[in-house]
């Protein structure tokens, strides 16, 4: 594991759900009623809710669309507590087309609105002038399809690829590492950012150039989600834009990867995360010497050092902050640098794999054992549709020829007409040429490479080695002059 990134942690007590969907490989895919991966999905939940809510008095909204016909179509809380909001989100989960929650805290009075707890039709919605400031920068990359569907595995597939080169380019020009998640149709990168929410228009360059850069015809960076009110998607949450389907279902969103310094500063917050790090402890049978408050939380001094078991003086210790989060370490030169995940590798083996998910998304750096995205899948098996070759751009004087050795080896015009073009540019060689510009001296010549793909059986062969034959003619008599 890379030791600036880290998986999210693993829930200690998950409760159960209610899904369309499981775990197959790293990608998610429907198939039966109950949920294989639920304590994933709750796990993103509760972590994703923390990183939200991580600093003191910020509110939230979650917003749930498509909930049912008229008014009620929407149904909007406001939340200052991650245990109430992840539970509010699994509430409304497989109910609604999607949930999301705004991107950035709102102005802490918006809480009256609906006071952690969610209602149908609200009479209004947080707009961008009641945003607090930007503490999150999305960059959506989306697969391209008509609106309203999910999307394909291969359309998903184009948005990864995209999301790839766009790690790999901000961590070349010194990006923190950004928050990675599956959007259930795309890919999301999420970035820490301080920002007054009036930004003049940065975020809305940041993302133009993104786009400008890495846009394909199969996947693009939405340009249109700059504006600080701007909603995400809740991950661990399901997607459900239009129907079902065997080839575009609807998926789980979730967190694929959160970077270590996030998950350091919020990671086990006791609101709404199951973890308490005095029953932590002694679940897990580490003796305390001592405890006592500290900073709105708590201190633990251990009897023995989990990373050293010589170490017995005190000198192990973990806290809890008031915010929730946990650390943990001991004052002696060799266990510099160990903290609460070595803790957690010394009385809990395996928790990171548990936590984790299989597939890749290197970021060009080597750091690609923190950062899992779903596997690339297999190409399809069957050959994409090819243009029939027009004949009528083949020279007058070779189009006849072609024709004929086609309909002699009953082969596509194809195979013979690129054998000849190419046979006909190594003849030229560099005798002929082009000077393309005005005022240098830059030589284009005749060379040409070509090849032909079909299956086994269509004569590919023959109707290539049909086109070297009349200069064969030719080159056989004046060899033996």
């Amino acid at each position: 594991m890379a030791p600036d990134e880290e998986r999210r942690p693993p829930k200690e007590a998950p409760q159960s759900e209610q899904s369309g969907v499981q775990a197959d490989n790293g990608n998610l895919a429907q198939t039966q009623p109950q949920c294989q991966n639920e304590h994933a999905a709750q796990d993103d939940l509760s972590c994703f809710a923390r990183l939200l809510l991580a600093e003191p008095e910020s509110v939230v909204e979650l917003r749930a669309i498509g909930i049912g016909g008229g008014k009620a179509r929407i149904c909007s809380g406001y939340f200052d507590d991650p245990g109430k909001f992840a539970a509010a989100a699994r509430d409304l989960d497989g109910r609604a087309a999607g949930i999301y929650a705004t991107l950035n805290p709102v102005a802490g009075g918006l809480l009256a609105r609906a006071n952690n707890r969610t209602v149908l039709a609200p009479p209004r919605s947080t707009s961008d002038d009641e945003i607090a400031r930007r503490r999150l920068l999305l960059v959506d990359i989306d697969p391209v399809r008509p609106s309203g569907i999910s999307a394909t595995e291969a359309e998903k597939m184009a948005a990864f690829g995209v999301a790839r080169a766009v790690c790999s380019y901000l961590d070349a020009l010194g990006f923190p590492q950004p928050i990675k998640a599956d959007s259930g149709n795309g890919a999301h990168i999420v970035l820490a950012v301080d920002l007054p929410a009036d930004d003049g228009g940065l975020v809305r360059r940041v993302l133009e150039a993104l786009a400008f850069r890495f846009d394909t015809n199969a996947a693009c960076v939405d340009q249109a989600v700059h504006n600080p009110g701007r909603l995400t998607k809740v991950y661990g949450t399901l997607a459900r834009k239009g129907d079902s389907t065997a080839d575009r279902p609807h998926r789980r969103s979730r967190l694929v990867s959160v970077p270590a310094s996030v998950l350091r500063a919020n990671a086990h917050g006791t609101a709404g995360s199951g973890l308490n790090a005095g029953q932590y402890l002694g679940r897990h049978g580490l003796a305390v010497h001592r405890s006592s408050p500290w900073q709105g939380g708590g201190k633990w001094v251990l009897e023995v050092c989990p990373f050293d078991t010589t170490h017995v003086d005190g000198a192990a210790f973990v806290v809890q902050f008031g915010n929730g989060a946990v650390a943990a370490g001991c004052h002696h030169n060799g266990c510099a640098g160990k903290g609460w995940h070595d803790l957690r590798d010394a009385v809990e083996p395996g928790w990171r794999d548990r936590a984790g998910a299989s597939g890749s998304l290197g970021s060009g750096s080597g750091r690609g054992a923190g950062e899992s995205w779903p596997e690339p899948q297999p190409l399809p098996t069957g050959l994409p549709p090819v243009l029939l070759l027009d004949t009528a751009l083949l020279p007058n004087r070779l189009r006849p020829w072609i024709e004929d050795i086609a309909a002699r080896i009953r082969c596509p015009v194809d195979f013979p007409a690129a054998a000849a073009m190419v046979a006909l540019g190594s003849v030229l060689g560099r005798k002929l040429g082009l000077r393309p510009k005005q005022r240098d001296d830059w030589l284009v010549v005749a060379n040409l490479w070509g090849g032909v793909v079909g299956r086994p059986g269509v004569l590919k062969t023959p109707g290539i080695q049909e086109t070297p034959a009349p200069p064969a003619w030719l080159e056989k008599p004046a060899k033996e002059q």
